[in-house]
C-alpha cells in the first residue's frame, strides 16, 4: 500500500505540472497577442499625425517653391500641434536634359529652380548633344537679353556635340534647338550643364521636366512619405 501511495503522489504532481505548463503556455501566448495589438494601435495612432505632417510639408515647400522663397529642402522640421517633424527632399533637376525637336522648335532653360531669381547658378559652360537623326542649329541666349545670342552652332551634324562658354553676371540661359535638313522625321539629343568652361568641372543639374518633392512625416517610431509631382 506504501508504494502504491506513492505512485500516485507522482502522477498527481506531473499533473500539475502540466497544468501549470499549459496555462504558463497560453498565458505567454495572450499576452504576446495582447502586445501586438497595443503595438498595432500604438502605429495607428501615430500614423496620423505622420501623415498630416508630410501633407504639411509638401504644402510649405511647394509654397515656398512657387512664391520663389528658397529653402525648399529642410529635415526635421517640427509641427507644433502634434510634435510631428517632417523633411523635404527636392528633385528639380537633371544632369541630361532630354529634347525632342519637331515641327515645334525645342527650349531648354538654366536656371535655379529653387530660387529663380538668383542670377548665378554655378553653370559656366552648356554642352549640346545632337543624337539625330536630324541635323540642327542651336543657339544660346541668355535670359537678361533675350536679343543676344552667346552661341550659335550652324547645322550640327547628327552624332555631334557643341560647347558654349557662358557669360556672367547672370548666368541664367536658354538654349534653343531646330531641326534642319535631312535624315528623319525629328532631331533628338540633350543638354548638360557645367561647372567650369569647356565643359569641365562638375556636371550642374539642369531644371528637370519631372521635378518632385519626396517628403516624409514622422511621428514616434512611425514614418509615412508622399511624392508631389511637379510636373501635373
Amino acid at each position: 500500500m506504501k508504494n502504491r501511495t506513492n505512485s500516485q503522489d507522482g502522477v498527481t504532481i506531473i499533473i500539475a505540472i502540466v497544468l501549470l505548463a499549459t496555462i504558463s503556455f497560453v498565458s505567454f501566448s495572450l499576452s504576446s497577442v495582447i502586445l501586438r495589438e497595443i503595438r498595432a494601435a500604438r502605429l495607428v495612432q501615430n500614423s496620423e499625425p505622420a501623415l498630416a505632417s508630410a501633407n504639411s510639408g509638401g504644402e510649405v515647400s511647394l509654397y515656398r517653391l512657387q512664391r520663389n522663397i528658397g529653402g525648399i529642402s529642410v529635415s526635421g522640421v517640427a509641427m507644433q500641434s502634434s510634435g510631428a517633424t517632417f523633411d523635404v527632399v527636392p528633385d528639380l533637376t537633371d544632369t541630361q536634359f532630354p529634347f525632342t525637336a519637331t515641327a515645334n522648335d525645342a527650349f531648354v532653360s538654366i536656371y535655379n529652380p529653387d530660387s529663380l531669381t538668383t542670377a548665378d547658378t554655378g553653370a559656366r559652360s552648356v554642352r549640346v548633344t545632337n543624337n539625330g537623326p536630324r541635323h540642327a542649329d542651336i543657339w544660346v541666349r541668355p535670359w537678361s537679353n533675350s536679343e543676344t545670342v552667346r552661341c550659335f552652332f550652324n547645322n550640327v551634324n547628327p552624332g555631334d556635340s557643341r560647347t558654349c562658354n557662358l557669360l556672367g553676371p547672370d548666368y541664367r540661359y536658354q538654349i534653343h534647338i531646330q531641326r534642319t535638313g535631312g535624315g528623319g522625321q525629328n532631331a533628338l539629343g540633350f543638354v548638360e550643364a557645367f561647372t567650369g568652361p569647356d565643359a569641365t568641372g562638375s556636371a550642374l543639374g539642369i531644371p528637370s521636366a519631372s521635378p518632385v518633392l519626396d517628403v516624409t512625416g514622422r511621428h514616434s517610431e512611425v514614418q509615412r512619405k508622399i511624392r508631389v509631382n511637379l510636373s501635373q
